[in-house]
């Protein structure tokens, strides 16, 4: 049974990893250390997510643990960050928010970013982009480690090959198209130091760079700003005003439809018909027709789909 835990309930940290869950009373204000260095391996939230998440815990509570390791006797948030910060928003308000907690039984941050990176590819909703991201990060991480325990430069005892068909084999991949993925993540991530909302909306899937392009940072080909320069607005060489762009519509139909349980067939299908009738769209918007007409179209046409 959980238990209810007033916000000024001051509680003590287990003293070590025990693997179990923990039912104990916790603090809403620095209750979990959260490391910078963890960030990107946490899958970031689409506004309406986090609004739901508000509801369900305002209605259920929090049905799942907040996941942490002790790291110099601190407690390291890994897993449940957006939960947190619904219990912390929750609790601001003045109610009381039951929850409880997992210790896992690891030492290092190292070991931390192996478990972040496992349960993110365990997600069923991810976009193209985010599962994509998440190998690569899996694949340039186990390099990271490797250089550390040869204390050589990066990857030159690394056997490339084998920890890429290992990966490739967890995630339905080939050992080529990880080590492709590497590259994604690393050019993402490049792209991400000068404009980290512009890597948030390309994992979410509201902006598309091309895998190319990406690939072509991470192996310093071309600079991030050239790229990103491609993703901004074009301007009306006559008024200044940004132009109408069809961004948000071009991007995969895949990752608009992924969450709507449609087949991979289904997916082709609407794919195959997209490419057919992006000229038309484009039109559509050049001529002023409401965005969100258009968009209301396209939900019509996937409903259509599934029945």
């Amino acid at each position: 049974m959980k238990k209810k835990f007033a916000s000024s309930f001051n509680a003590k940290p287990s003293p070590k990893n025990t693997g179990a869950l923990a039912m104990m009373a916790q603090k809403a204000v620095d209750e979990f250390d959260i490391l910078p260095e963890l960030q990107k391996f946490i899958r970031p939230h689409r506004e309406h997510e986090f609004e739901q998440l508000l509801e369900n815990i305002r209605n259920e509570g929090v049905r799942d643990p907040l996941v942490t390791f002790l790291l110099d006797g601190r407690k390291v948030l890994v897993d449940g960050h957006h939960r947190w910060k619904a219990i912390q928003q929750i609790q601001s308000e003045g109610a009381r928010v039951d929850y409880s907690e997992k210790n896992l039984d690891i030492q290092t941050i190292d070991q931390a970013k192996d478990w972040m990176i496992d349960n993110q590819l365990g997600r069923r909703n991810l976009t193209e982009a985010e599962r994509t991201y998440y190998v690569g990060l899996r694949y340039n991480h186990e390099k990271i480690k490797d250089a550390k325990t040869q204390q050589e430069p990066l990857g030159k005892f690394f056997r490339t090959g084998d920890k890429a068909k290992e990966i490739g084999l967890q995630n339905d991949m080939t050992d080529r198209s990880v080590r492709n993925a590497a590259q994604y993540a690393q050019g993402l991530d490049l792209i991400g130091e000068i404009a980290p909302e512009t890597k948030e909306a390309v994992l979410k899937g509201e902006t598309k760079i091309k895998k190319a392009d990406l690939q072509a940072i991470a192996a310093g080909k071309v600079a991030p700003e050239a790229i990103l320069a491609k993703t901004q607005p074009k301007t009306d060489p006559k008024t200044g005003a940004p132009e109408n762009q069809t961004t948000e519509l071009r991007m995969p139909v895949k990752d608009r439809v992924i969450q709507q349980g449609l087949s991979n067939e289904e997916v082709k299908k609407l794919n195959s018909a997209y490419d057919k009738t992006e000229q038309v769209i484009r039109q559509l918007i050049k001529s002023g027709y409401p965005k969100a007409e258009i968009r209301w179209m396209l939900s019509q046409a996937v409903a259509k789909t599934k029945k």
